[in-house]
C-alpha cells in the first residue's frame, strides 16, 4: 500500500466525514498530492487541515487541497476537475466516495418529492459520476491512470426506505460493467462494493442493529485503497456482503428475513417520524367504483 500510493496524485471526492475523511487521512499519510471534495465547507476545510498536518509531521511533501463542490451540479464538478489538474498538475486517480442518501417509506412521498428525491439522488450519485469519468478520461488515460468507485451491495440486492439510493448504485454498478467492456485504454476501473458500515450517518438515519453490524469505517477505507492494487473490477467490501449476493440470488425470501432483523420495521420508522403519518398523500385520482361497461 505505501509504495504504490506514495505521492500519488489523486481527487477525492465526498472527504467531510466517514469513510472519505478516513481515507483522507491515509493519503496524507502516504504523502500524496490531493484535492478533497464535499458539500459542507467547514467539516471539509477541517479535514483538509488535519491532513495537511499530518503530511508535515511526517516530514513529507505532499499537500491537500480543499474544494467546496456538490456534485450534483454538472457546472461544480467541472470547475473541480479544473482546479485538481491546475494543483496537482495532472492525475494519477479519482476516487469517487460521495454519495447522497435517505431513509424514509417511499409511500409518505407525494408524486412530486418523489420524483424531486430520485432526481436529487440519481444527480449526485449518477450523474456526478458520469461527468467526473468523462471530463478525466483523457488525463486518466495520459497517465495510465486508474478510477476508484465505492459502490454497494443493495445496487444488487435493494434496500426498503432508500430505493433511489439503491436504484443509483445499481446504474453505477451496471455502467461500469458496461464501459470497461468497451476499449482497453490502460484505465483502471475498480468498484468496492460495500455493505454495512459503522459510520455516523448510518447511525442516524437507520439505527444500532444496523450500524453494529458495520464494518469500522477506517478498515472500510483501507480496503478500498487496496483495490488498486489488487485490480480486480469489482470487489465486496465486508465478510457480510460475501453472503449478502448469493441470498438474494438464491434465497430471496431468507435475505430479506435477515434484512428485517437488522433494519427498523415500517412502524419503528411511524413511531419515530410521527409527522410522516399526517403526510400520507391520497390519490388525486378520483372514481365511483364502477367498472366502465358496467
Amino acid at each position: 500500500m505505501p509504495k504504490y500510493w506514495h505521492r500519488k496524485r489523486v481527487l477525492l471526492t465526498g472527504a467531510s466525514a466517514g469513510i472519505g475523511e478516513d481515507i483522507a487521512y491515509m493519503l496524507a499519510k502516504y504523502d500524496c498530492d490531493f484535492v478533497i471534495t464535499a458539500r459542507r465547507k467547514k467539516e471539509l476545510e477541517e479535514v483538509g487541515k488535519k491532513c495537511n498536518e499530518i503530511i508535515q509531521s511526517t516530514g513529507g511533501q505532499g499537500k491537500c487541497v480543499c474544494v467546496v463542490t456538490d456534485q450534483s451540479v454538472e457546472a461544480e464538478v467541472h470547475r473541480t476537475v479544473e482546479t485538481a489538474l491546475r494543483e496537482l498538475g495532472g492525475l494519477d486517480v479519482l476516487l469517487l466516495n460521495a454519495a447522497s442518501t435517505y431513509f424514509r417509506p417511499y409511500d409518505t412521498l407525494t408524486s412530486k418529492e418523489a420524483l424531486d428525491l430520485a432526481h436529487q439522488i440519481m444527480n449526485s450519485n449518477y450523474f456526478g459520476m458520469l461527468t467526473y469519468y468523462r471530463d478525466l478520461l483523457p488525463e486518466l488515460r495520459k497517465q495510465k491512470g486508474s478510477m476508484l468507485v465505492v459502490s454497494s451491495l443493495s445496487g444488487q440486492s435493494g434496500s426498503p426506505f432508500s430505493p433511489f439510493y439503491s436504484a443509483s448504485k445499481a446504474a453505477i454498478n451496471t455502467f461500469i460493467e458496461g464501459v470497461t467492456q468497451e476499449r482497453e485504454d490502460g484505465v483502471g476501473i475498480y468498484v468496492s462494493l460495500l455493505g454495512p458500515v459503522a459510520t455516523k450517518i448510518c447511525l442516524d438515519n437507520i439505527g444500532h442493529k444496523f450500524y453494529d453490524q458495520g464494518m469500522k469505517s477506517d478498515k472500510c477505507a483501507r480496503l478500498i485503497l487496496e483495490t488498486a492494487i489488487i485490480k480486480k473490477p469489482f470487489r465486496i467490501v465486508g465478510f457480510i456482503g460475501y453472503f449478502q449476493k448469493p441470498l438474494t440470488t438464491f434465497v430471496p425470501s431468507f435475505y430479506r428475513l435477515a434484512s428485517k432483523m437488522v433494519l427498523p420495521s415500517y412502524d419503528d420508522i411511524m413511531k419515530e417520524h410521527p409527522q410522516w403519518k399526517d403526510e400520507i398523500p391520497e390519490s388525486r385520482f378520483k372514481h365511483n367504483g364502477t367498472r366502465k361497461d358496467e
